[in-house]
């Protein structure tokens, strides 16, 4: 997407938020707004100048990369525009006989360590570090995490690292849970479970996220509604924004077969307030989904599989999304 553009859809997303201050809940965009899923944010030649337009408009900015274009004139740069908030994704560990191999995850810590010493340093720097867990029953994938041992071995590995780096500006999260039963939790409840954030230190988080395989699941043939709804109710909660400047109401739809209508023809009050975006809503609030792309969707077949055993709990968490959230 070229600069100009880019800064045409943070532009109409800080109109929205200042149009809109009392907009709340889990995706209200006083957090964040994401570069990221579709592609390495890294390997725009503008990223840089990105970043600092989203500022000066009062967004607050989470680059998500692999890391592996971390150099140190691009953190200096990033750090330089404004960016506060960055989450790398670690996904691949090598394997040495169905263990994870520890020289691996080593040379994964050594590859971003002088980074993380650059970014612990300054103020209100947060760095969230991510792995994708593959949730027992699944066919798994070579290199993902998938047992409570290899999640466990990540996180004290990590925790002894990032000691060192010296987040020292950073305030602490408000919760404290025991971080390895947390961990211990989520990968018994991976199939209901979406993620599990542990606090390394102030300033500086492990984030594991079950595998969703939604680009493995084959769209619904069927054009008639099913009873459902989205687990994390995202047409209530989010808008994802594609490179060409089209718009989905959910960030695993990978080839925007939602397509709620192009930012470079509308703004995001009138996507949001579209017909198309409210009759998604409203039959989703009466239990119907109406789009093939839900009726296939793996998160929401493994929650409603799970009702007996927590998926109470996700529907109310998509609840009380779709109370806080619907501004129409």
């Amino acid at each position: 997407m070229p600069l100009s553009r880019v800064k045409h859809c943070l532009d109409a997303i800080a109109l929205y938020k200042n149009e809109h201050p009392e907009y709340q809940g889990y995706m209200r965009i006083e957090r964040a707004v994401f570069l990221h899923v579709m592609g390495e944010p890294l390997l725009h030649p503008d990223i840089c100048e990105i970043v600092r337009h989203g500022r000066s408009l009062g967004l607050l900015l989470n680059l998500v990369t692999k890391g592996t274009l971390l150099s140190r004139a691009m953190w200096e740069s990033l750090a330089a525009s404004g960016l506060r908030l960055m989450t790398v994704s670690l996904n691949r560990i090598g394997r040495i006989e169905g263990a994870i191999s520890e020289t691996d995850l080593t040379r994964q810590m050594d590859a971003l360590n002088d980074f993380g010493r650059f970014w612990a340093g300054g103020r209100d720097r947060r760095l969230e570090l991510q792995y994708l867990y593959q949730p027992g029953g699944q066919e798994p994938y070579d290199d993902l995490l998938n047992n409570a041992e290899d999640a466990l071995l990540v996180y004290r590995k990590w925790k002894e690292r990032i000691a060192d780096w010296g987040f020292t500006h950073a305030a602490a999260l408000p919760w404290s849970p025991r971080p390895e039963d947390s961990i211990r939790r989520f990968c018994v409840n991976a199939a209901r479970q979406m993620e599990c954030r542990t606090e390394l230190c102030p300033g500086a988080l492990l984030l594991l996220k079950t595998v969703c395989g939604f680009p493995l699941v084959a769209e619904s043939g069927e054009n008639e509604a099913e009873p459902g709804t989205c687990p994390l109710g995202c047409p209530f909660t989010l808008l994802s924004i594609f490179s060409d400047g089209e718009t989905s109401m959910c960030s695993l739809d990978f080839d925007n077969r939602t397509r709620l209508g192009s930012l470079y023809e509308g703004s995001v009050e009138e996507i949001w307030n579209s017909l198309r975006a409210r009759t998604i809503r409203s039959n989703m609030k009466e239990g119907r989904l109406t789009e093939a792309i839900c009726r296939a969707c793996p998160i929401r077949l493994r929650f409603a599989e799970g009702d007996e055993n927590g998926g109470g709990a996700v529907r109310t968490l998509a609840e009380t999304a779709r109370r806080e959230n619907t501004h129409e």
